[in-house]
């Protein structure tokens, strides 16, 4: 059975993309001082109970 030619780089494009996401920018709770839920549910794949509520800003380097 053939795969996409294009699978790999596709996978690398994504773990890049994720990576840089964690590198460049502080995830902090939306609301200072509470934990964000991180409650799981079985969907299709394991998704997260409720959406991720994040304040997202820039890492000063």
């Amino acid at each position: 059975r053939r795969m996409c030619p294009g699978y790999t780089l596709g996978m690398l494009q994504v773990e890049f993309f994720v990576g840089s996401l964690v590198r460049d920018l502080e995830w902090l709770p939306e609301v200072e001082g509470v934990a964000v839920d991180m409650t799981e549910e079985l969907d299709f794949t394991t998704v997260m109970k409720h959406p991720l509520r994040a304040r997202i800003i820039p890492r000063k380097n």
